[in-house]
């Protein structure tokens, strides 16, 4: 089995569409959007080699709007499995880290933004609109909870630091949880 991974900026929007989404882009993305790149043509050429192609990404509300038809159009032009997966973001600029802290320090859970579930929620609903295979992780991690227990039973640490990404505590939950038909 072989594994290959491009990696898009979250910032950049990873979106297979055929015009420019620069008009969207903060000014202080477009630099690294331009270095990065988004579908190069060794990416493309990759994707056309792939029996399945996996999107993640921290999916900013303007993407949402092309995601639609970045999925219809990747399904269009290849032959691979395409799985959208969830957003993991844990908390917004709601609450601070010290918050955060306090309620893990008291054995609390940590209720997940709104707008968190709503992304959620627009991405299982575009995924179903385009034929593609969509993946909750909050879900996973979170046990179909619309509250968080952010502490790893098995080793006694935080799933996240940051709110955003995933500590080995974390990543080894995420793992132990995700359906068995992914790897096929």
């Amino acid at each position: 089995t072989n594994l290959a991974v491009h990696h898009i900026s979250g910032h950049c929007g990873n979106l297979y569409i055929n015009y420019s989404l620069t008009d969207n882009l903060d000014r202080t993305d477009m630099g690294r959007c331009e270095r990065e790149g988004w579908y190069t043509d060794q990416l493309l050429q990759l994707i056309s080699e792939a029996d399945e192609i996996w999107l993640s990404s921290t999916w900013k509300k303007w993407q949402l709007g092309y995601l639609e038809e970045s999925l219809r159009n990747l399904n269009r032009d290849f032959s691979a499995r395409v799985t959208l997966f969830g957003t993991k973001k844990f908390w917004d600029g709601s609450k601070t880290f010290s918050e955060i802290m306090e309620l893990y320090e008291e054995g609390a859970l940590v209720p997940l933004p709104d707008s968190v579930m709503s992304t959620n929620n627009e991405l299982r609903r575009i995924a179903a609109a385009t034929d593609v295979r969509f993946i909750d992780v909050l879900a996973l991690l979170c046990d179909d909870s619309p509250d968080c227990d952010l502490k790893s039973h098995e080793s006694d640490s935080l799933i996240t630091v940051d709110g955003g990404h995933l500590t080995k505590s974390g990543a080894q939950r995420l793992a132990d949880r995700l359906p068995i038909s992914l790897f096929r």
